[in-house]
């Protein structure tokens, strides 16, 4: 039995008559699918996302039990900040592998979800960050101020193009200013500098295009639901 270990609910889906199957991410033993019995029977208190929970399980299968849960509070999310949160549970859901133990992502994770309960703090710069760090932590990191193919340093007037396997790189010809990236604005990521509104965008397509190789074909579901919530405009993830 595993006792004690600090986590978080993923996802969570009806199972039988009065249980649940839960996706955790655990800080020392990674993500792990458990099976919650009762958890809808009302005799158990319920486990909510964006929570830090200590869990305690049991099993030698893929599927464990779940025998014991308490919560240390967490963030009570709402409004943009739930759609940021529910995105951020669906990104780690579909990129970390069963059993992947990633203490770094687990702590990274934690702070931001603290900072998302925060109603007044920017939370997309905090957001680029937790991906390009993911990225990072998954052995597909890139530099954003050096071309990943010529190693040399990004100018700011000039384009660039992403590569999956190399990063930024030049872009050459006359490929126009469409799917490229100017080399002031990668500059601007690199140093956490995203006052300009046109940063944060490139910044954000930069990122789709860096996920989508980890992520399938399958749109992200939280990605719709926070187009619907926000109108189509100003959407951060």
């Amino acid at each position: 039995m595993i006792s004690g270990d600090l986590s978080y609910i993923l996802h969570s889906r009806p199972f039988r008559e009065t249980s649940l199957l839960l996706t955790a991410m655990t800080r020392e033993h990674g993500r792990i699918g458990l099976v919650a019995k009762g958890a809808k029977s009302g005799r158990k208190p319920a486990v909510q996302p964006f929570n830090l929970l200590q869990l305690s399980w049991s099993g030698n299968t893929e599927l464990k039990t779940l025998r014991s849960q308490e919560s240390l509070g967490g963030g009570l999310l709402a409004g943009r900040h739930l759609y940021i949160g529910l995105y951020l549970n669906e990104l780690l859901t579909r990129i970390l592998r069963e059993g992947q133990v990633a203490v770094q992502i687990f702590d990274r994770y934690h702070h931001l979800v603290q900072k998302l309960s925060e109603t007044e703090v920017d939370v997309e710069p905090l957001l680029r960050s937790f991906e390009f760090a993911l990225l990072d932590d998954m052995g597909c990191g890139f530099a954003l101020d050096r071309d990943g193919l010529s190693g040399e340093p990004v100018a700011p007037d000039r384009q660039y193009r992403f590569d999956p396997e190399q990063g930024v790189v030049l872009l050459l010809g006359h490929g126009g200013r469409d799917g490229g990236y100017e080399g002031a604005q990668l500059l601007a990521m690199a140093a956490m500098n995203y006052a300009d509104t046109r940063v944060r965008q490139a910044a954000k397509r930069l990122m789709r295009e860096a996920l989508r190789p980890h992520l399938g074909l399958k749109p992200l579901i939280s990605r719709e639901l926070f187009r619907g919530h926000i109108g189509g405009s100003g959407a951060s993830i």
